[in-house]
Formats: structure tokens, sequence, C-alpha cells
């Protein structure tokens, strides 16, 4: 099955941007591919980036993406939840947008200094934006408004390590498994900051289908905390995308 995931990184004059976007996979049963969209609305991130000429707000960088697919029918129809990041270097600014069950992690000083909240409407229904349909020449909202998103800002710290992912990456691994295995290298031995990402995906794919006595997965908490009957052990199999970055300021 082809991933649902997508992500971009984009790095222009002192301005660093980054984001995630899940396709909702119920999608597929409408015989839509779920993919189309994430992927279409990453693309669109990157774009109003590179035409923006001033400073960049990501509610409005979102909504720019998302409008321009309704506007030119660039999907038929999906959803996604999204995740999006800009670093300013020059003023040691960091601004987060969290819409849904992907999200992030800011570790400082070996510590989990946050890590976002998701949002949800019920039970495996994520907030989202999306398309319904195309009525007459024109496509149908889906979902949320990217209004609906959540907005911090940080100032960063050198060493600190923020971690963007997609709920494949956060239902399987708690904020201290996460920290553990992108801290189980270092750039010193040859590992960058892909080869970090890939072993972090990896870590969760196999947490996703392993199951050892006495470990509880962030999913398994999530469903019993929503209906202690819900007895689901193991994590969840699903598509999982990170993306790592590791400040350093000198």
């Amino acid at each position: 099955m082809a991933c649902e995931d997508a992500y971009f990184i984009w790095n222009r004059n002192g301005i660093a941007a980054f984001g995630v976007a899940d396709g909702v996979s119920a999608w597929r049963h409408a015989g839509t591919d779920p993919s189309l969209f994430p992927n279409m609305l990453m693309a669109n991130c990157m774009k109003h980036l590179e035409d923006c000429q001033g400073k960049i707000n990501l509610k409005e960088l979102l909504s720019s993406a998302y409008s321009e697919i309704l506007q030119n029918n660039q999907v038929e129809a999906g959803s996604s939840t999204a995740c999006l990041g800009i670093l300013d270097k020059e003023n040691g600014q960091l601004q987060t947008l969290n819409l849904g069950d992907s999200g992030f992690c800011l570790f400082r000083n070996g510590e989990t200094f946050y890590k976002s909240k998701e949002q949800y409407h019920d039970l495996n229904v994520p907030y989202q934006v999306g398309v319904k349909e195309i009525v007459d020449g024109k496509a149908v909202p889906h979902g949320n408004s990217p209004c609906d998103a959540v907005v911090h800002s940080f100032d960063i710290e050198d060493d600190d390590l923020i971690i963007l992912g997609t709920d494949g990456l956060f239902d399987n691994m708690y904020p201290q498994d996460i920290f553990a295995a992108v801290s189980s290298t270092s750039p010193r031995d040859g590992t960058d900051l892909d080869g970090r990402s890939r072993l972090l995906t990896k870590e969760a794919l196999a947490r996703s289908v392993e199951l050892k006595p006495g470990r509880i997965t962030p999913r398994e908490e999530r469903l019993q905390k929503y209906d202690d009957s819900l007895i689901i052990p193991g994590g969840n199999f699903d598509d999982v995308t990170a993306v790592v970055v590791h400040i350093k300021t000198q």
C-alpha cells in the first residue's frame, strides 16, 4: 500500500520551514487515494513559501495552501492532518502549528521541553482539512478550518532537538523513546539528520507490530482513556513520517 503521508523541508535566507501531513485513510473506502491531498497540501506550502516576501504566518501559510487546493480543484476528494514549523535563525524563534494528530516534540537538555497535544473530534477522528467532493466545478470543503490549528512560539537554544511526526510515530513511541532513539547516534559518527529520521521511523514501525509484555504504547493508553473496555494491545501499524531538526548555534 502506498504511503499516505507527505512532508516538506524548505531553507532560504536564514529561514527554515518544515512540515508533515497525514492523509486520512478512510478516503480509500470511497475510491480516493488518501495520499493525493497531503502531498498537494505540502507542495502548496512550499510554493507559498517561495512567493512570500514578508514575515511568514503559519496559519496564513496553511490557509493559503488549502485555499489553492479548493480554488483550483487540485484534488477531487481527500483530507489530512498537518504539523508545520518555521525557524528564524537570526532571532532564534521557532513557530509551530498543529492540526489533528500529527505533532511535534521539542527536546532540551535531554528532556521533553514541550509536546504538542492532539486534536480529536472523536476516537480516531482527528481534526483535518480537506475536500468532500467537486460539485458544479467547485471543491466542497471538508473537515476543519486552518483557523482551528494551534500555534506556539519558542525561543530556541543550542542543541535543542525538534521532531515533527505523523501519528504513526506518536501512536507507537512516547517522547522519551523518541529522544532515546535519535540520541543513540550523533553526527560525529557519520549519522546525519536524515539517517536519524530513518532510524526513528524504523523504530516506530517495529514497535507497531511488536508485542512486549508490560510495554504499553501511546495508542493503547489513548484507547483506554476513551473507553476502559477497549483493550487492544500493541501499537498502530501505520505510515510513519518524521522530520528531525537539530539546533546548533555555534
